[in-house]
């Protein structure tokens, strides 16, 4: 099953290279691929019984770099899996966008988008630091020519951006790789982290853990490394912007939680009340800078800073409730982030901008695509009984309880975070009434009319059927979450345990 896992997207790209002669041969062989990926992650999430990373159970090793002890080490356990899952679920869903947005060398572009699901899946599963680096590293070579070759007019800016802040981090991350190594001769997180006390302490502790979350933080966009979000997603085409948002930014998280919290505990503690002030400021922050856009496409960029604030709060929360909260909010903004700009490349598509002040009024032109957005922009906004509340809450419930630097710290940045929720329905709710409601706008006026009410068109020319594709699943998971959460938190509940147990935080 792990090796299936790991493989079968790189065999997907090589076979659509090879055998997609045709844009809609490589479609459909790109499509084909990405549902068995995510057959296998279901059935991998299905099989888990809640069995601790350090079981064994779901793992493989191998030698690669034998005199200097590298394996090729893979396991998983609930909370991998989220991610990966997260991963399975939205790749073919940039895939189908693709197919309506990606106009030129699409088999290269479906190659390239099935690569980096792999490399994301391989960062995920990776329990050695070596292994782990390599699969970081191979997730920007696909990254950078998704964005750079498809896209804005500033794409090419936009990727060298993304390049340069991501380098810095892996360098840095590569120096704190170095740092745990020079004290404890392995790369083994496994063994690292199960020792009885840590791998490395003091000031050298200090050091590796900055090295790692500097690279971490760049990559989930912590304040004040998020500048890059706003360019890369609104010049990156729809469905690399799915991918970037959906998945690239969770790294961070990840990262976070699998490496900097259990091999760095001490500077975990210490580190964590100013992180989660710069949590707390990207989530206003964030807000703010969304409610200023007046492109749709950028202002979910800004808004996708606020969610990651969120994040990275309940990471550093060191309680039960704000990291389970984390990671399923991890989830959750994937799902919200890729519908959001599934959405955006709808409306581009079909009223030819992306533009608030040409928009207006298409509700009137496109109910069906209007009711759709609607559910989206209320589980982005957080609306009780949609996936968007359970995360928030949770995180907001464990930041409140949180001890990391005594209780009435917690209640204020919990405070504080509140404000970003209300700023999100601010911001969500004016790209809604903007796009969908009032006047209708330029683009409204002269773009395809609503079909009869009643007829059998009404439902279909609104959407393609890839794009409803695309979208319902989407509905029916924040639906789902929102509604029975537990399902998705129970899986996570040892690697909880092994994160708390690590730091000394709160059970």
């Amino acid at each position: 099953m792990l090796q299936f896992l790991l493989l079968l997207p790189i065999c997907g790209a090589v076979a659509v290279m090879l055998f997609g002669v045709t844009p809609r041969i490589a479609l459909w062989g790109a499509f084909s691929f990405s549902l068995l990926s995510l057959a296998l992650a279901i059935a991998a999430f299905a099989k888990y019984a809640g069995e601790p990373l350090t079981s064994g159970i779901y793992d493989v090793s191998a030698p690669w770099i034998s005199g200097l002890g590298v394996n090729l080490h893979f396991g998983y356990d609930g909370m991998s899996l989220l991610f990966i899952l997260l991963t399975s679920i939205l790749t073919p869903v940039a895939i189908l966008v693709a197919g309506f947005t990606i106009k030129e060398r699409l088999t290269l572009y479906l190659a390239l988008l099935l690569f980096l699901e792999g490399a994301l899946i391989g960062v995920f599963l990776a329990l050695d630091l070596v292994v782990f680096y390599f699969y970081w590293e191979a997730v920007l070579i696909p990254a950078y020519f998704l964005i750079g070759m498809w896209g804005g007019e500033r794409r090419i800016y936009a990727a060298f951006k993304y390049v340069i802040y991501t380098m810095v981090g892996s360098l840095l991350m590569l120096v704190g790789i170095l740092l745990l190594y020079a004290q404890s001769h392995s790369f083994n997180l496994l063994s690292l982290t199960g020792q009885s006390s840590a791998p490395i302490g003091g000031t050298v502790q200090d050091a590796a853990f900055l090295a790692f979350a500097l690279a971490f933080g760049i990559k989930a966009a912590v304040f004040p490394f998020h500048s890059w979000v706003p360019d890369v997603y609104t010049e990156s085409a729809p469905p690399t912007a799915i991918i970037m948002a959906g998945v690239l930014s969770k790294m961070g998280i990840y990262g976070f939680l699998r490496l900097c919290l259990p091999l760095f505990p001490d500077a975990s503690r210490y580190f964590a009340p100013s992180i989660m002030v710069l949590a707390v400021i990207g989530i206003v922050y964030g807000a703010l800078l969304a409610l200023d856009q007046t492109d749709i496409k950028r202002l979910v960029a800004c808004s996708s800073i606020a969610h990651l604030g969120f994040i990275t709060l309940g990471v550093f929360s060191l309680t039960t409730i704000g990291i389970q909260g984390s990671t399923l909010q991890a989830v959750n903004h994937g799902i919200i982030i890729g519908a959001l700009f599934a959405l955006v490349a709808i409306v581009a598509a079909r009223w030819g901008t992306t533009d608030l002040a040409q928009l207006g009024g298409l509700a009137t032109r496109a109910p069906i695509l209007a009711a759709v957005f609607l559910v989206v922009t209320l589980a982005s906004l957080g609306l009780p009984g949609l996936n968007g509340f359970a995360g928030e809450f949770l995180v907001l419930t464990g930041t409140f309880q949180t001890h990391v630097a005594g209780p009435v710290f917690g209640v204020v940045v919990s405070v504080i975070g509140t404000v970003g929720v209300v700023l999100a329905a601010a911001y969500m709710l004016r790209l809604f009434q903007g796009a969908e409601h009032g006047a209708l706008g330029p683009a409204g006026v002269t773009g395809p009319s609503a079909a009869p009410a009643g007829s059998t068109a009404s439902w279909w020319s609104e959407m393609s059927v890839s794009q409803y594709a695309a979208l319902l699943p989407l509905i029916v998971l924040m639906a789902w979450i929102g509604i029975a959460p537990g399902g998705w938190l129970g899986p996570t509940s040892n690697a909880v345990h092994w994160i708390l147990t690590a730091t000394g935080g709160q059970p």
